[in-house]
């Protein structure tokens, strides 16, 4: 029996978010989630802001590394919006 081997990869990013710029990063972030969601690669994404310590944790679940590059290639211009907050 052949075994076959999982190369999923998950990626956790930690933000921080600057400060008055709560709103603005909701918005990007929003974004670039929904973009991911409908043409992105990802298995999986998912972000956590903690509003209190005004950091974001993103999450996000690929099944291997050639979708890693995709994905930079693809979402460039909505990370540099998100990065901006």
């Amino acid at each position: 029996m052949e075994s076959t081997k999982s190369s999923t990869i998950l990626f956790r990013n930690t933000m921080r978010i600057t400060d008055g710029h709560l709103d603005g990063f909701r918005r990007a972030i929003a974004q670039a989630v929904a973009f991911a969601h409908e043409h992105g690669p990802q298995l999986m994404v998912e972000v956590f802001i903690d509003e209190e310590r005004m950091l974001a944790h993103s999450f996000q679940l690929y099944r291997d590394s050639d979708a890693i590059r995709t994905h930079w290639r693809l979402s460039d211009p909505y990370i540099r919006e998100v990065m901006e907050h």
